[in-house]
């Protein structure tokens, strides 16, 4: 898996989780939406984010290949 995660061009590491960051600034656009009209109270609470994480990188092994080698699986529950 390292050398896998270890892929410049398809992996980055970050310095800080921007997750939070970012749910918060899909709540604070989200509110503005329902004060401006466009959605009302119930579509607002159907689709606000809360709890958010970022994605989990798990390996799957590939049995049947010589060597075994790992499929990146990545879990995006409460993403």
């Amino acid at each position: 898996m390292k050398l896998i995660i270890s892929d410049e061009p398809k992996f980055k590491r970050l310095t800080r989780n921007p997750t939070k960051a970012r749910e918060n600034s899909s709540i604070i656009y989200l509110r503005k939406l329902k004060h401006d009209g466009v959605i009302d109270e119930v579509t607002l609470r159907e689709i606000m984010p809360s709890g958010s994480r970022p994605g989990i990188l798990c390996g799957l092994l590939e049995v049947h290949k010589p060597g075994c080698p790992f499929r990146p699986i990545v879990s995006t529950v409460k993403t």
